[in-house]
């Protein structure tokens, strides 16, 4: 049965759940540059993989009036895992109305890249988007997975328009099932991320 939220004292509180240190970089960098009235808490889980994400919403989910959790899929599906933690997603959505699931394939900088071109490729892995699409001398030289010290918010945010726009018509082309010919069902291997609809709420673009 799906849990009742408790709706007093909730209003715009968000809890935001991140697998990562450059998540909780850009959310925090994003809370203080835009002045938003939203209560953000981003969390780092001590585990960062997603059963620690889901039992921490699950967890949580009473005390917010909304919970987003950020997924990457590539370690998911190298570990041939997917099939799990769809199920696991599922159950845990039915039983908690207010957490919503936000998935990146391969990474979070899918999201990244999309601020500098629009893009429908696959790739094997996080590292090499990373080394095709952001590290080069007019986007992010030498970037680092993970580097705490980083400006990622406000570097990005002059692209962010352009990069909700093809952002969403990655992820539609996606689930239609055609990304240029290119998508296949089994494995999600076509970059995409849902980024940009947390962006959309937070902001109200």
């Amino acid at each position: 049965m799906a849990r009742k939220i408790n709706k007093r004292k909730l209003e715009k509180r968000i809890l935001i759940l991140g697998e990562g240190i450059s998540e909780q970089s850009y959310f925090i960098e994003m809370k203080e540059s835009e002045h938003l009235s939203y209560t953000i808490k981003p969390e780092l889980p001590k585990n960062s993989n997603y059963n620690t994400i889901f039992q921490k919403a699950q967890i949580q989910a009473e005390y917010y009036l909304k919970v987003f959790c950020l997924i990457d899929l590539d370690y998911i599906i190298r570990d041939g895992l997917y099939s799990e933690y769809n199920n696991n997603k599922l159950k845990l959505q039915r039983e908690n109305k207010n957490v919503q699931i936000f998935e990146n394939y391969p990474c979070l900088e899918t999201w990244f890249a999309f601020h500098y071109e629009y893009f429908s490729r696959e790739f094997a892995s996080c590292k090499d988007l990373i080394n095709d699409l952001l590290n080069t001398e007019n986007r992010f030289k030498d970037y680092k997975k993970g580097d705490s010290s980083r400006k990622y918010y406000s570097q990005l945010k002059p692209y962010q328009t352009e990069a909700i726009i093809r952002a969403e018509k990655a992820f539609q082309n996606r689930s239609n099932g055609i990304a240029d010919n290119l998508y296949r069902v089994n494995d999600c291997q076509v970059a995409f991320t849902e980024i940009y609809r947390i962006i959309r709420e937070l902001l109200g673009a």
